[in-house]
């Protein structure tokens, strides 16, 4: 189980992290990754896990790019 909680790591960080997890996985053991909420350095590692979980308040906060198109009259 991992459980997520702050302070947020740098991306640097959570590269190695995941990389971490995914050969922890390679023994076959199941890996759930668990947190109150993820950010996007956290949700990077969570995603080398089987699982990713979050309590029924928390939650993913993923952010990107959106394009908004206004027609006015």
């Amino acid at each position: 189980v991992l459980y997520f909680v702050r302070p947020y790591v740098g991306w640097s960080q959570a590269a190695e992290l995941r990389d971490a997890v995914g050969e922890f996985r390679k023994t076959g053991k199941p890996v759930l990754a668990l947190g109150d909420g993820f950010a996007l350095q956290d949700y990077l590692v969570a995603s080398a896990a089987d699982r990713v979980a979050t309590t029924p308040v928390g939650g993913i906060g993923i952010y990107g790019m959106s394009l908004d198109m206004y027609f006015f009259k």
